[in-house]
């Protein structure tokens, strides 16, 4: 057994560092030498998984732009960290001990960034469950010296750190405020040029949103003093608008809570007022806490596990593990790949993934292309399609087909897919029908058994989404099946893949008046929402709950939970859906009442 590889990091680190202008030491201080940096860029040798990802962060580009086959054992490193963060969100004390006495018994993948974690998941415990300032101090510090050397020369040697070394940073700060509380002032100015620092940073903005309103809120919430106060009101505003753009929700009411002590004007404070009520219910509606802290850190990967995937397609191409393993392996070796056993050497795994014809090896992109502007481009096209704005959407994806073409069968899947919902001109049959088309671009027919990209996944949803009122039971069995599909894959938290069809079965539950499902479903689906940090279907559930209440009879909560989809919709700047959901209201509800003046 051997190293886990990339095998094309080479090419991806290559474009990436010229797209940016990087220099060797800025993303490989603290994890290797600059010499075995230049032998990755030059192919002779291969990273491993979790390294490769902290130089993809490091280069400025968040994971959420990737999906990547994991081998098992670093499938079940990431299952004990996510388990370790469940656990102490949740306070369960014995089961977040117990799943941390774990981490000796795992493969160490990087011992560098694994013992990193650890230390990290170490800080947790003292800091939340021992109470302990001092030890909680110790294991951060200790943390952040596996790969930063010295956190004070960060913005003088212009270095670029992961999310997670970010993350780390936070909590540093935030431990440094207690521990060292006559240095408060030294402190904060520290934090400040360090979230300066990270507004001029050319870095994704994804991963921009998921640290500056933390590091803000953490020297806001341990030092009221610092700067002026129309400093301190344009930066909550600042961060508020990086939230509202890419519907972060975890950090909201903390934001929404200083911009309640910070701004003047009545209006304003009134209506953060209001939208940090309605979100608190909903919050609370899912059993869920809005106090803010800082140390639970998880992050939304999309990954396939290594064993599923061999075994899946060894089965579907009709091969028996002996006509798999000829000329590459012996049996028991590759017996061992598919019960995620050990690492497979590079040379093997190769061999098994030419002759199992996998589409893409341990990663893959939105699209195919060498252009990291078009990557991001890519990228920016999803979120505009998941937020509705059709003209913007339009303009990005003409500027990304002249980008990257159609001739790649993926390309081409993911330019016509767009293109189709920009036609409001197509009936639902003939949409549906090209749909398919587009879908077969790069599978076969869905039978529940294939591994599916997140795009195919998204097709298929929409397939069953224009699906009529008569084919409602046709439309469930399609999306459970998808589900199905997925939940009998390893992985630590589905929602990254799923979120789409997750969301369109409450709605497919409630067509059908399984009111109860329904329900289940759209509590369970909001708080893997908080979760992954990611509001995009928020207003979607809520109108879905609302709509569930109305028709089980209990108006008081339907019209409660209309109220609070209009003031998040409000919050999210959706000022088409608060028009609908005000004149809904007022024909179901109360039309006298112009309870919605409140909002601005």
């Amino acid at each position: 057994m051997g190293e886990i590889f990339v095998d094309n990091f080479k090419d991806i680190l290559r474009n990436f560092r010229e797209y940016f202008g990087l220099k060797n030491y800025q993303i490989y201080h603290g994890l290797c030498s600059e010499e075995t940096g230049k032998k990755y860029e030059s192919g002779e040798l291969s990273p491993d998984l979790l390294l490769f990802f902290t130089v993809l962060e490091r280069l400025g580009i968040s994971s959420e732009r990737f999906e990547i086959i994991l081998p098992d054992v670093c499938h079940e490193f990431i299952l004990w960290y996510e388990n370790c963060i469940c656990y102490a969100e949740n306070q369960d004390v014995i089961r977040f001990k117990d799943e941390k006495e774990k981490f000796q018994a795992l493969y160490h993948v990087n011992k560098k960034i694994q013992f990193q974690q650890k230390a990290f998941i170490d800080y947790i415990d003292y800091r939340v469950f021992e109470k302990d300032l001092e030890k909680a101090y110790c294991n951060i510090v200790k943390a952040i010296q596996y790969t930063i050397e010295d956190v004070d020369k960060i913005i003088e040697q212009n270095l670029y750190l992961s999310m997670f070394e970010w993350h780390l940073l936070i909590n540093y700060f935030d431990v440094l405020y207690e521990y060292k509380k006559e240095d408060k002032a030294d402190i904060s100015r520290k934090v400040y040029a360090l979230s300066q620092y990270l507004l001029i940073l050319p870095i994704d903005d994804l991963i921009r949103a998921g640290i500056i309103p933390k590091l803000v809120l953490t020297m806001f919430r341990q030092d009221e003093d610092f700067l002026s106060a129309s400093k301190r009101l344009e930066l909550l505003d600042s961060i508020l608008k990086m939230s509202i753009k890419y519907m972060r929700v975890r950090e909201m009411p903390e934001i929404l809570s200083l911009l309640i002590k910070e701004e003047p004007a009545y209006y304003r404070k009134n209506a953060y007022t209001i939208w940090k009520h309605s979100l608190e219910y909903i919050f609370s509606l899912c059993g869920l806490n809005v106090d803010f802290r800082i140390e639970f850190f998880s992050k939304e990967l999309k990954y396939l596990v290594l064993s599923d995937v061999l075994k899946q397609k060894r089965k579907r191409l009709g091969m028996t593990i002996e006509e798999v393993c000829e000329n590459i392996c012996d049996v028991k070796t590759y017996r061992r790949m598919e019960k995620g056993q050990g690492v497979p050497y590079k040379s093997i795994l190769k061999g098994i993934s030419d002759k199992l014809e996998l589409k893409y090896r341990y990663f893959r992109t939105e699209v195919v292309t060498d252009d990291v502007y078009a990557l991001f481009l890519a990228h920016e096209c999803r979120r505009l399609l998941a937020i509705c704005d059709i003209r913007e959407l339009k303009i990005k994806c003409d500027e990304l087909k002249k980008l990257i073409g159609t001739n790649d069968m993926v390309n081409r899947q993911e330019i016509e897919f767009i293109e189709l919902i920009l036609n409001g001109d197509m009936g639902k049959e003939e949409k549906a029908e090209h749909l398919w088309k587009i879908f077969r671009y790069t599978a076969s027919e869905f039978t529940g058994e294939e591994f599916l990209s997140i795009r195919e996944i998204e097709i298929l949803t929409y397939i069953a989404g224009i699906m009529g009122e008569n084919q409602v039971i046709d439309k469930i069995n399609l999306l459970e099946k998808i589900l199905e599909s997925e939940n009998n894959r390893k992985c630590s938290d589905h929602y990254a893949r799923l979120a789409v069809p997750l969301g369109h079965l409450v709605g497919a539950y409630k067509d059908n008046k399984e009111y109860d499902k329904a329900y289940t479903f759209g509590i369970e689906f909001l708080k893997s929402s908080f979760k992954n940090d990611n509001a995009t279907f928020l207003l979607t559930i809520i109108d879905y709950l609302s709509t569930i209440e109305e028709e089980n009879g209990d108006i008081k909560k339907a019209e409660e939970l209309c109220r609070h989809l209009f003031y998040i919709a409000e919050l999210y700047e959706k000022y088409s859906d608060t028009e609908m959901i005000r004149a809904y209201h007022e024909r179901v509800f109360n039309p006298k009442e112009a309870w919605y003046l409140a909002g601005v």
